[in-house]
């Protein structure tokens, strides 16, 4: 009877993937959530958690919302009709940083420092690149583009690099990417908050929970406040309200890089450059 013990422990491990220490937790918060083993898999829904191999993709349908969580504790939130992918974690001492790729919709990072060090990611869309060494904040992708939001970032923790040209971010500024890769930095507006929050996503650095609206992690399935707005649809409007900011802007740089403004960026600072990192032209009556 003493080897029941042994043999039911060995059972379990058997039945446990090798690595599974190694790979991404996928749960799932509320609606449907899934996973793709590759990009034209079946989507297999996913109830409670998952673990997410190297390559696969995590997904979220309308309504929807799913939390990722990284080997270093490092959290990823997607919010509604999202679709990610990660691949293989690495060591904050690899050359290689830790690639995670936002097909479509939108995200909420809290990337974590580690003891010593830096965390080592990098974000790709269709348009744009996303280097993050330890921070929280947005970012979406959608038909218009993207749009990366800084809730909490220090200097050097994100730069969004674009059309061959790379911008620093700091708290509280936002940068549109279009399509056409014309990049707009400027304070964060209600209408870039909004879009991200419709999604299911919090939009504030301290909050209790990644998500908004009374969404909670764990919670069962269709609790919490209805998202109704599909994720990166606010696109837009965001680039929008940046663009009418920047045309009233009082004081214009003429550099061929954006410069980074002060943590507390004045809405009036923004600028607009093209994929060639050249000024795009102030609108008439807003001279320099």
């Amino acid at each position: 009877m003493r080897l029941l013990p042994c043999v039911l422990a060995a059972a379990i491990v058997a039945g446990i993937p090798a690595g599974a220490a190694e790979e991404t937790q996928l749960r799932a918060v509320r609606g449907t959530v899934g996973y793709q083993a590759a990009k034209d898999a079946p989507f297999a829904r996913v109830f409670g958690s998952f673990l997410l191999q190297n390559d696969q993709f995590a997904v979220t349908r309308g309504g929807s919302n799913a939390l990722l969580v990284l080997t270093d504790s490092s959290e990823v939130a997607l919010g509604e009709n999202t679709d990610i992918q990660v691949g293989q974690i690495t060591q904050v001492s690899a050359t290689e940083p830790t690639a995670i790729t936002l097909v479509a919709g939108a995200m909420r990072f809290a990337i974590r420092h580690p003891a010593g060090g830096q965390s080592n990611y990098r974000f790709f869309t269709s348009t744009s690149q996303i280097a993050v060494r330890g921070t929280i904040g947005m970012l979406s992708t959608g038909p218009d583009g993207d749009v990366v939001s800084c809730l909490d970032c220090a200097p050097g923790d994100v730069t969004v690099s674009a059309g061959g040209n790379t911008f620093p971010l700091v708290t509280g500024q936002s940068a549109v990417v279009t399509t056409a890769g014309a990049v707009t930095i400027a304070t964060t507006s209600t209408a870039i908050a909004t879009s991200f929050a419709h999604t299911g996503l919090s939009t504030v650095a301290n909050s209790s929970t990644p998500f908004s609206g009374g969404i909670h992690a764990g919670t069962a399935a269709g609790s919490g406040a209805t998202a109704g707005v599909a994720a990166g649809a606010g696109i837009a409007a965001a680039a929008a309200a940046i663009q009418t900011s920047a045309n009233s802007a009082a004081t214009r740089s003429g550099a061929p890089v954006i410069a980074v403004p002060a943590p507390a960026p004045s809405p009036t600072g923004a600028i607009t450059v093209n994929s060639h990192g050249t000024e795009l032209p102030a609108a008439p009556g807003h001279g320099r």
